[in-house]
């Protein structure tokens, strides 16, 4: 943003420089040149003087010049019509506008290319009508001083654009830093820091925003301590009953001990459940790096007693792939949504695969049940997506929880018929869909 603010001030202060030097530039030009042929034209009739003053004879006009080709100026003696009377040795000029002007009575100046001449009419009858003395010499004292002048045009220009520029640079500054500020307090209280204050700096709006900031914080703050304390009591009151059913598993007499055992599992996988699930409420759950494979062979060995009662069977498919940095409760319990989804509402075997995807990895559950139609999954995918209640197709809510927790991890939930290339055959594939 800094560097924007700069390079757009310095642009609209360079179009003013250029619209304000380009025509100075061209006037001091004008100026400079007028005042060169101004002094030619000085020269030129100061010398006219002396020869109208001197000369006798028409001789003596053209001796005279010739004594005169001392001076810095190239004299000529023009008549009336434009004829070439007289001129210092080697110099043969035309007849130009200065003479034309001359002619009328009037002096004359013209700048031809390279060159300044002014001319005056003679009032000197001595050599017959009335004659015009030229004189012309080069320009280049006048294309020095032009140059100069145009040199320091730009050198200011150059040096407000510099203080411009310097300017700019330290308001940029001072407009940008409150900014930045913000901003880190902002990424601040995304981290769950909650406990943060935007500093103020002294302007306006960016004050206003770190009120609001604050205010947010705040107000974020307590709905955590509230939420949090929430947490704790339902926690507590979740595991107070636990702990009795457990208690009342261990000490049942002559029941089936194989039927106590798979409760007291049972009893467990629910403790760790609200476990998991208590800790995910917080913003400062861990992440790590997860070994998919080694995550799903123990989430699914808690859930092969419990299909094994149902006449099923939970596989197990592994292929090497990377560790992925996650949450392993989030995982975890979106996992268990599949597994409990493919229980509840699938048919036949099983088959939990861990597999490579793109750059990532991928865990799906599949089955042997009703295939899901992917118009219907698409519509379901939609309603999470849109935070409303999705269609009832194969789990509903829990796929909607167990979706939030995959793109809580960066990742995402596809679901699809079990063999996507054949689209009607039976059976539901659910994947989690996890960064490398």
């Amino acid at each position: 943003m800094r560097q924007r603010i700069l390079a757009a001030t310095l642009a609209v202060i360079a179009a003013a420089l250029l619209a304000f030097a380009v025509p100075l530039g061209i006037a001091v030009r004008s100026l400079l040149t007028d005042r060169a042929l101004d002094g030619v034209a000085g020269e030129v009739g100061a010398i006219a003087l002396y020869v109208e003053r001197e000369a006798r004879t028409c001789g003596e006009v053209e001796l005279l010049l010739a004594a005169l080709a001392r001076s810095e100026l190239d004299l000529s003696l023009f008549a009336v019509d434009g004829r070439l009377l007289a001129t210092e040795p080697g110099h043969r000029p035309a007849a130009d506008r200065a003479v034309a002007t001359a002619a009328r009575g009037t002096s004359g100046r013209a700048m031809e290319g390279a060159t300044l001449a002014a001319a005056v009419p003679l009032d000197s009858q001595v050599c017959g009508p009335v004659m015009i003395l030229r004189g012309e010499r080069p320009a280049d004292d006048l294309a020095r001083s032009v140059r100069g002048a145009w040199l320091a045009i730009a050198g200011v220009g150059l040096g407000v654009l510099a203080l411009a520029a310097t300017a700019m640079w330290w308001q940029g500054r001072r407009l940008v830093e409150p900014l930045e500020a913000l901003a880190l307090s902002a990424r601040r209280l995304g981290d769950g820091d909650f406990t943060t204050r935007a500093p103020r700096s002294g302007l306006e709006e960016p004050d206003a925003i770190a009120d609001a900031l604050d205010v947010t914080a705040e107000r974020l703050g307590r709905a955590m301590q509230r939420g949090s304390a929430f947490t704790a009591d339902a926690s507590h009151q979740l595991r107070t009953p636990l702990t009795a059913l457990r208690l009342q598993l261990e000490t049942l007499h002559g029941a089936d001990p194989a039927a106590v055992e798979a409760a007291l599992a049972e009893a467990d996988r629910l403790e760790t459940t609200v476990d998991e699930l208590v800790a995910l409420t917080g913003l400062d759950a861990p992440e790590r790096e997860v070994d998919l494979g080694t995550l799903v062979t123990g989430r699914v060995d808690a859930w092969r007693e419990l299909a094994a009662a149902g006449g099923r069977r939970v596989e197990v498919e592994l292929t090497p792939t990377p560790p992925v940095r996650v949450r392993p409760a989030a995982v975890g319990q979106a996992l268990q949504v599949l597994l409990d989804n493919a229980l509840a509402h699938g048919a036949g075997t099983v088959t939990v695969r861990v597999e490579p995807s793109g750059d990532g990895v991928r865990v799906c559950v599949l089955d042997e049940g009703p295939g899901v139609d992917a118009t219907v999954a698409g519509a379901d995918r939609a309603g999470a997506d849109r935070g409303g209640s999705p269609l009832p197709v194969r789990g509903g809510r829990g796929l909607v929880l167990a979706r939030s927790l995959v793109e809580a991890e960066g990742g995402r939930l596809v679901l699809g018929p079990a063999a996507p290339d054949r689209p009607d055959a039976p059976g539901t594939r659910a994947c989690l869909v996890l960064p490398a």
